[in-house]
């Protein structure tokens, strides 16, 4: 679980997510290095920097993976943070769409 405070969130509004397991056992590794007060992801304090840098990366890692698809009109990535976001909200509201609005950080009804 991570609990993200209200200042760096988009909707300035403090949030909770969680991680995978999976992802929990690789987080673990860099969380080690790292002091109570650094930053995990983003390290630059210009957000629009930090964007670019997380895009940078999973572009790279697209490239290296092979899914570095394209659109042929527009030339953007088939595969960007926003389409992660959208897959995740499909595939859990399919299960519970109640609990996907909730982790995807939006209102659910009744929650």
């Amino acid at each position: 679980m991570v609990k993200i405070p209200h200042g760096i969130s988009k909707s300035k509004k403090a949030r909770t997510t969680f991680f995978s397991s999976e992802a929990s056992k690789r987080l673990h590794v860099i969380l080690k290095k790292l002091d109570d007060d650094d930053k995990v992801f983003g390290t630059n304090k210009n957000l629009h920097y930090s964007e670019a840098i997380k895009e940078t990366n999973l572009n790279h890692t697209l490239k290296k993976t092979g899914l570095d698809m394209r659109y042929d009109d527009t030339n953007w990535h088939k595969i960007n943070t926003h389409s992660f976001r959208a897959w995740f909200i499909t595939k859990v509201s399919r299960i519970d769409p109640y609990m996907t609005k909730k982790l995807s950080g939006e209102k659910g009804y009744l929650i």
